[in-house]
């Protein structure tokens, strides 16, 4: 065990700290059971700093181990959906080849297909296993009518059921056309 010793005590108001420039002087105790073991001094001098500087080391002290730790959080939450997303895919594989036949069947019927297969992957639970982010590309492809970006991430993200998916000519884009309505 290692024991700090001064020569003075600390009060509360900071009555005992040194003036600036000033040190204070200690002691450290190195115990061996009840024996001391090793003695060494300690010189503690503060530095004085412009308060401006002080307030910014203030701030780093307590926003670099908070933006650490959010960085933290984040990357661990973004990890348990990768891996539920993961998990998804292999135990609905049926339900999502279900969804995908029934993209395929929309895509080839419907002049405008966007909000039918959105309306179908949500109904069929497929959205709920994507993240948000995912969610919204999805979205956005089906309610503006992009049916080659929704076919290229639906293969990015099942490569298994989808290697068959493709786009009606009619259906690719939604600069063709009439209006979504």
């Amino acid at each position: 065990a290692a024991i700090l010793l001064f020569d003075r005590q600390f009060a509360d108001d900071g009555a005992a700290l040194p003036p600036d420039g000033g040190a204070l002087e200690g002691r450290i105790l190195a115990f061996a059971g009840d024996a001391e073991a090793a003695a060494a001094t300690l010189k503690v001098r503060p530095q004085s700093m412009p308060p401006w500087l002080q307030s910014f080391q203030w701030f780093l002290g307590f926003a670099v181990p908070a933006a650490v730790a959010f960085l933290i959080a984040r990357g661990s939450q973004m990890l348990d959906a990768r891996k539920a997303f993961m998990v998804y895919r292999v135990l609905e594989v049926d339900k999502i080849t279900a969804a995908v036949d029934g993209v395929q069947t929309v895509l080839d019927a419907a002049k405008r297909p966007g909000r039918l297969v959105y309306a179908m992957l949500r109904d069929r639970g497929v959205l709920a296993a994507l993240t948000n982010r995912k969610q919204r590309k999805i979205t956005n492809f089906c309610y503006d009518n992009d049916m080659a970006g929704l076919v290229g991430l639906l293969k990015r993200l099942f490569p298994w059921q989808t290697k068959d998916l493709h786009v009606a000519p009619a259906a690719a884009t939604s600069s063709e056309g009439e209006d979504a309505g």
